[in-house]
């Protein structure tokens, strides 16, 4: 029986650690010809705690597969800096660490708002007036 359980645990691991580099593939993958992980991306933080806890507990239990966990998280280093917004190598000049959020970052210093409120147009006669749906 332990056995069996030591063998579900390692397979929920498993999977649990390609659903979080899929998550990974997330923003790179068009939702139009995958769609599954748009939605693994939208659940990253949740994944990464589960992997962050089958770490630990192989860790506790001094098991090589700790390794799995650790592979999938290390491989998305990246996500995770750009998800925290750190930056945790401070050593590198500016300019030579890009990424694609990071770009964003620099352009998105503006608030843009745009609003067309027309109220459908008056479409179930709020005002009151016929003529309003007529004016330019």
């Amino acid at each position: 029986m332990k056995r069996i359980l030591r063998k579900l645990i390692l397979y929920a691991n498993v999977v649990f650690a390609v659903f979080l580099i899929l998550s990974f593939l997330s923003p790179y993958l068009s939702p139009e010809k995958i769609w599954f992980p748009a939605f693994l991306g939208l659940a990253y933080p949740y994944i990464l705690l589960i992997n962050v806890f089958f770490l630990l507990g192989w860790i506790m239990l001094k098991r090589k597969e700790l390794m799995i966990s650790l592979l999938a998280i290390m491989l998305g280093w990246g996500t995770f800096t750009d998800y925290l917004s750190i930056r945790p190598f401070r050593f590198i000049k500016k300019g030579q660490y890009t990424n694609l959020v990071s770009e964003q970052r620099k352009t998105d210093h503006q608030v843009k708002l745009v609003s067309y409120n027309v109220r459908a147009f008056d479409l179930y006669r709020w005002a009151g007036n016929s003529s309003t749906r007529s004016k330019p």
